[in-house]
């Protein structure tokens, strides 16, 4: 059965103290229908150098995230005194979305989030992707983009139908799925996902059996013995129909609790199956 499978690789994690400050000149970032606005001709630095936000006619637009983030990178003025915890309430995933932004700029990566791509001229694969990524070193208007992204929190439940839908939509396309995971301590990690499908020479324990080693183990499941955390069964490994399931011990097979519920149900089809 195809499934995904995520490869992780740890980001960096930027300390606000040893951030640089720089861009001391820009202007301190406005409220502009619901979200924020940094005015001037020297705002468009942030999105020429590092793709924050989007340009407008006066300047350029910042999601709160952005402004946190570009506070972080690039030395922004915060909105005024108390700013994070007035809009905390209104974006409680801010500080986590933060984070995410950091380990991806940081190193110089050109990230669009998806609100924005009209100003990079591109449009995601799939609707559930957060944002873009392209190489540092290219400008997004003049080249493809690398990866197609989304975030999560440690402490989120995965929905491993939906991510494997998304990386096949992702990875048809040409693109990088990255999953970036944020752990309750603010790290983040990012994981490049991928479709596999497992194959090997292990039977089918449910489909794969002929009528005469279903009665071996039916026999050795008999005779079994009741051990803590598990079964023994009285038959040497070699005439064991199963490979992959229970080990070598004391010239017998013994079975964990899960294993033994799997046998069970290879004997009796009308046991539950094994969770």
């Amino acid at each position: 059965m195809e499934g995904v499978a995520i490869k992780g690789r740890l980001g960096r994690q930027v300390n606000m103290a040893t951030a640089p400050i720089g861009g001391s000149r820009l202007p301190v970032p406005v409220p502009r229908d619901g979200v924020w606005a940094v005015l001037g001709t020297t705002a468009n630095r942030l999105w020429e150098r590092g793709c924050f936000g989007r340009p407008i006619r006066d300047g350029i637009r910042l999601t709160t995230a952005e402004v946190l983030n570009a506070h972080r990178l690039r030395g922004l003025p915060l909105p005024h005194d108390g700013w994070l915890a007035e809009v905390l309430p209104d974006h409680p995933d801010l500080l986590f979305e933060c984070e995410v932004l950091d380990s991806l700029r940081f190193p110089g990566e050109k990230v669009v989030l998806a609100e924005n791509l009209n100003a990079a001229n591109a449009v995601l694969l799939d609707s559930r992707s957060w944002a873009l990524r392209w190489s540092r070193n290219v400008k997004p208007r003049d080249a493809e983009p690398l990866a197609e992204i989304r975030w999560m929190r440690g402490s989120d439940q995965i929905d491993w139908g939906g991510l494997s839908e998304w990386t096949s939509n992702v990875q048809a396309g040409g693109r990088i799925p990255e999953l970036l995971i944020v752990d309750d301590e603010h790290g983040v990690v990012t994981y490049r996902c991928a479709l596999h499908d497992p194959v090997g020479p292990l039977t089918d324990p449910f489909r794969g059996l002929n009528n005469d080693e279903r009665r071996v183990i039916s026999h050795a499941w008999g005779q079994s013995k009741e051990t803590d955390g598990g079964y023994w069964l009285d038959i040497p490994r070699n005439e064991w129909p199963l490979p992959g399931i229970g080990i070598n011990l004391q010239n017998g097979v013994w079975l964990t609790e899960i294993e033994s519920q799997i046998i069970s149900r290879i004997v009796n089809p009308t046991m539950p199956l094994p969770t």
